[in-house]
């Protein structure tokens, strides 16, 4: 009785749109996760214009990235945006599992993403963790252990350079920011030898931080590395014909234009 006399009082409110109702993520902000369309690189999943050569983007065709494949279950636009933004800057710790749950049934389905022995979150650094209180990665892996009834390694990885915020960055910058900021704890490195990884953080936008991860995984002995992404946020020129404009409107209506959906949110 009580909890439906605070419920008339105090409705519940989806976190992201601030609609009345479910909490923490309603189900017209779920189905306004758009997905990453066709044509997509097959190896970093970032949208073409048009079919590459190979299924591959000019980018991962001059330099092939240390992960296997990367999948993202939508676009950094639009309710996505918003909510990795209310996660990350606004503390709303709810929205994690929950966007968790999604990300591990499009895990599950991924082709590319199959076949690992264990998750791993991209960390943030000591003093970042201790400023946000929690990780935003490691909300979104533990669900995705949990479906795929795999280990989860939440210290598999170290940040162990307080980088600047990538969304600061330009592409080249965003590569050498990470260069060497990432290792594997001595305690952890046996438990990787030989292991197919999968890799797990919130948005890939240059793929910088997803490759040095990778990068840091396989030096230690790890084998093959996927990396599954809540989303992919992408220029507007590696956006198929009319995409951008589909952003602009998503983008509006979920908090957020085309300079906001390209926009990765910093770590």
């Amino acid at each position: 009785m009580l909890a439906g006399l605070l419920d008339l009082l105090y409705p519940p409110r989806c976190l992201v749109c601030r609609s009345v109702g479910e909490m923490p993520l309603c189900g017209r902000c779920r189905l306004g996760f758009a997905p990453v369309p066709a044509p997509f690189c097959l190896r970093c999943a970032c949208p073409l214009a048009a079919p590459g050569a190979a299924g591959l983007c000019r980018a991962c065709r001059d330099r092939a990235p240390p992960f296997a494949a990367a999948r993202a279950l939508a676009l950094f636009e639009g309710p996505v945006r918003t909510a990795v933004h209310r996660l990350k800057f606004e503390g709303h710790r709810d929205l994690g599992p929950a966007l968790g749950r999604m990300l591990a049934a499009f895990v599950r389905v991924a082709p590319a993403l199959g076949g690992a022995d264990l998750v791993v979150p991209v960390p943030l650094h000591a003093a970042r963790q201790r400023e946000r209180g929690f990780n935003p990665a490691l909300l979104l892996a533990a669900p995705v252990a949990e479906s795929l009834a795999l280990p989860l390694l939440p210290t598999g990885l170290e940040r162990t350079v307080p980088t600047a915020p990538q969304s600061a960055l330009g592409v080249r910058q965003r590569w050498a920011n990470v260069a060497g900021a990432f290792t594997v704890p001595a305690q952890d490195a046996g438990r990787l030898r030989g292991k197919s990884v999968l890799l797990v953080d919130d948005v890939m936008t240059s793929g910088a931080t997803a490759a040095e991860c990778a990068r840091t995984l396989r030096r230690a002995g790890a084998g093959r590395v996927a990396v599954a992404t809540l989303a992919r946020a992408t220029p507007p020129e590696a956006r198929p014909p009319g995409a951008a404009e589909d952003a602009m409107r998503s983008g509006a209506a979920g908090g957020g234009g085309r300079q906001g959906a390209v926009r990765e949110a910093r770590p």
